[in-house]
């Protein structure tokens, strides 16, 4: 490799870096698809597919399109290793402007989350903002919306890889689903009902921390405990039984 190959390369390089999300981000890795060259040591390949281990370093060469630009790449193991982080990155921040649109924040504050490179810091904001929508509906006894923002505040707090916090905000509109929320009614039990994918996104979670049905009743009631007041009919204890029914169906 001449020197002008080397200089090339380490511009790209710091490019990616320094803008992972960028249009000129792993330029480099798609060059080297383009000219069939292992992203290892560029030594020129006869073919390429999905998975090679280059002929002449024997290491591995992935191949994978940029989540951006879609461009075709061939990486390195721990380039496509970084790859999947800054994609799942990148997922999460478009994910919490698509929210934050649909929260009917303002032009400043989204483009401020835009700007934002802390994902941490956009959930803050939507999970904030959430909570203030939450107890507005609540005193205008608007439950059903109520009940609506608890769930995007379980899935903002999800999102951020808070999962025991999660958990207990998915058991607390589980909870509410049961005493049979309304917006233009008070609670009914009898028209209470849970959302499988909700039963899912709990089971899910559980498994991954390891909580046992025993241990998921006694956060179950703790946590649903704030919850009770004189408008919701139905306690934790109380619900906890239909609640166990619906979480063991496979």
């Amino acid at each position: 490799m001449g020197f002008i190959d080397f200089f090339k390369n380490k511009v790209r390089s710091q490019a990616n870096k320094a803008d992972p999300f960028g249009d000129n981000a792993y330029q480099e890795n798609h060059d080297y698809f383009t000219e069939k060259k292992c992203p290892n040591c560029q030594f020129i390949l006869k073919q390429v597919n999905k998975k090679n281990n280059c002929p002449s370093c024997k290491e591995t060469i992935i191949v994978d399109r940029h989540y951006k630009t879609k461009k075709k790449m061939l990486l390195t193991k721990e380039q496509a290793e970084r790859l999947a982080i800054e994609k799942k990155h990148f997922d999460d921040l478009n994910w919490a402007i698509k929210l934050a649109e649909k929260m009917e924040l303002s032009k400043r504050e989204i483009s401020a989350m835009a700007k934002s490179t802390q994902v941490n810091t956009k959930f803050s904001v939507l999970w904030n903002r959430a909570n203030d929508m939450a107890m507005n509906y609540a005193q205008k006894s608007k439950w059903q919306s109520y009940r609506d923002m608890r769930l995007m505040m379980a899935e903002i707090t999800h999102k951020d890889h808070k999962l025991q916090k999660a958990l207990e905000f998915y058991l607390a509109v589980c909870y509410l689903d049961l005493n049979g929320p309304d917006d233009s009614a008070p609670y009914d039990a009898k028209k209470g009902d849970i959302k499988q994918s909700i039963i899912n996104t709990i089971r899910e979670i559980c498994t991954e921390l390891g909580i046992t049905p025993d241990r998921l009743e006694e956060i179950y009631v703790s946590c649903n405990l704030p919850e009770k007041n004189s408008f919701i009919p139905l306690s934790p204890q109380e619900t906890w039984p239909k609640f166990l029914k619906e979480y063991k169906k496979s």
